[in-house]
């Protein structure tokens, strides 16, 4: 899956209204005006923690990686944890974790 798909599917997974605007961004519609935001939380913190919450996620830092994953689904049985090998890739992988752990949410129908 790329990463356009594994965003839509991630939006999906919150409820979010979203969609491509053909010029390699996704657009999310906010309110009742309809305001529109670029949806990326592959890169920004703002809108991964924003998919956390509405997903209802939970993030864990583990030595050398990131899981993300849905507290109330047995066993953990979908979980994402994305590997670092330097502290600056913390936050790409835990951004990654929750947007995998979304998406995957989305494809169960949870």
């Amino acid at each position: 899956m790329d990463n356009k798909q594994l965003l839509i599917d991630a939006a999906r997974a919150a409820g979010y209204d979203v969609y491509d605007d053909h010029k390699g961004d996704l657009v999310l519609l906010n309110g009742e005006f309809g305001v529109k935001t670029r949806f990326n939380p592959i890169e920004s913190d703002a809108d991964a923690f924003r998919l956390m919450v509405d997903c209802s996620l939970w993030v864990e830092q583990k030595k050398g990686g990131a899981e993300a994953y849905q507290r109330n689904v047995p066993s953990h049985s979908f979980a994402y944890y994305e590997s670092y090998t330097d502290h600056n890739n913390k936050h790409a992988a835990t951004r990654l974790a929750i947007v995998r752990a979304a998406a995957q949410s989305q494809e169960r129908g949870l």
